[in-house]
């Protein structure tokens, strides 16, 4: 009988410590995964270093932000939070780091509406590299007085790797670098409006970037150019309006000659048929061009897909 009132008047204290007044002891536990890649591995302790996470309450007012990073972020991390009971949405983003812009937001006063993460770009909308980001979300979470369960928040990554390899341009072989060859003049882009996110992941405004390569390499043996591109993301509806551009400039100043203009999207389905926009982001795009150096009569194919020509430029 004594062990039984023991018993009883211990859950009593416990439950006691759990009050309005007193949250020390009804913290809900968040924890994060990011297993939405090609592998299907979480690989949320080898390749995010930071966390921003964002509590917004059930009228979408921030009630918060909570910033980690470090060793600290392993298999094991969890983000231990103090909130009243209530209905909330939690928006976390993953390395957010100096090559994206966030304009602060209040607490108690700021919307989630009002979010934005954006790509820093220099004069004219122009990119050459940025380092990854992630993002993930969890809506309408009750938490309760006591007795939460831990909170998982899956993140995906929103960066994407683009190779482009142009085999058979009509590239001088005099060197394997811009010194003494003309691979100088051609010019490979991707332009599309997807540098600017809403806290839902999704474009939020109409900017144009065009995204180039930092760098070149040019295989004299094998007549083929290799370029390496950072864009951000990409989505199955080509939503995020995103083309592929190879122009030639030709010494004379004439006016540039279109070799390719392409939905990248498109040429991504076409050489990886079951690709998942969502969690693949390193794509090899190989082409052939075939025809004169004037670029009279050309073909530019992948995966014996006709991309682009003459009479065939864009989809």
């Amino acid at each position: 009988m004594k062990v039984k009132n023991l018993i009883i008047l211990l859950s009593v204290v416990l439950l006691a410590g759990c009050t309005k007044e007193d949250l020390s002891k009804c913290a809900i536990d968040v924890r994060f995964r990011y297993d939405m890649n090609s592998e299907g591995v979480d690989k949320f302790a080898t390749d995010i270093s930071k966390v921003n996470l964002f509590v917004f309450n059930e009228s979408g007012v921030l009630v918060q932000e909570y910033v980690d990073a470090g060793d600290r972020l392993d298999g094991t991390y969890r983000m231990s939070l103090k909130l009243d009971p209530g209905v909330y949405d939690f928006v976390a983003w993953g390395d957010m780091g100096d090559d994206y812009h966030h304009p602060p937001l209040t607490p108690g006063e700021s919307s989630i509406d009002e979010g934005r993460v954006s790509l820093k770009t220099v004069a004219g909308n122009m990119h050459t590299h940025h380092d990854p980001i992630y993002h993930g979300s969890r809506v309408r979470v009750q938490v309760k007085e006591f007795g939460n369960e831990v909170l998982w928040i899956n993140k995906i990554k929103l960066t994407k790797s683009v190779r482009v390899k142009f085999h058979g341009l009509p590239i001088s072989s005099s060197g394997a670098s811009r010194s003494g060859s003309n691979a100088d003049r051609f010019v490979c882009r991707i332009v599309g409006r997807n540098a600017d996110y809403c806290f839902y992941a999704l474009p939020a405004e109409n900017r144009q970037v065009q995204h180039f390569s930092p760098e070149y390499d040019f295989d004299a043996a094998t007549q083929t150019l290799t370029l390496d591109f950072a864009t951000m993301r990409l989505f199955d509806d080509n939503s995020c309006q995103s083309n592929l551009i190879l122009e030639y400039h030709p010494t004379d100043g004439s006016s540039a000659i279109t070799i390719l203009n392409v939905k990248l999207t498109d040429v991504i389905k076409v050489q990886y048929p079951t690709v998942d926009f969502v969690r693949d982001d390193t794509f090899v795009l190989p082409f052939d061009y075939r025809g004169d150096y004037a670029f009279a009569e050309f073909t530019v194919t992948i995966n014996g897909w006709t991309a682009g020509g003459t009479n065939v430029i864009g989809i």
